[in-house]
């Protein structure tokens, strides 16, 4: 209940002005997350953002909404095939493709992109090559 009050205060105050106020109060600090933990995991996400699948990318966006309402941070983490340098490109470009996704979702003035931490390691720990897990945190 007093979430919702909340974010209907900064409704209110953003619309009348007080943007600098309400970011200020939603500022985001890992340590505040209400929900942290793993939120997803998306196998073959395309190296191009605009060949990622709408659905995907709805999924992806509301992980940055649940992030942003929650007061988390969030950590994505593309698994490589290999050690190969072509490897660990794409999934650096697989991490960029999620990570302006759930940026999206949950873009506001107090969600800042640095909000959002990207790593690429090889497969293991039950996490798959070509996989995308994101955590919130």
């Amino acid at each position: 209940m007093l979430k919702l009050i909340v974010a209907g205060f900064l409704v209110v105050g953003l619309s009348s002005g007080f943007g600098a106020v309400a970011a200020q109060a939603q500022e985001v600090t890992p340590s505040t997350c209400a929900t942290p933990g793993k939120v997803g995991q998306f196998m073959g996400i395309p190296t191009d953002g605009d060949q990622i699948l709408p659905s995907v990318r709805r999924a992806l966006a509301n992980i940055g909404l649940q992030a942003r309402t929650n007061g988390c941070g969030v950590k994505i983490i593309c698994i490589r095939t290999d050690n190969s340098d072509a490897a660990k490109e794409v999934a650096g470009q697989q991490c960029a493709t999620a990570k302006d996704a759930v940026y999206r979702g949950g873009r506001s003035p107090s969600w800042p992109r640095n909000s959002i931490d990207v790593s690429r390691k090889g497969a293991g720990d039950g996490m798959q090559a070509t996989g995308v897990y994101v955590f919130l945190r």
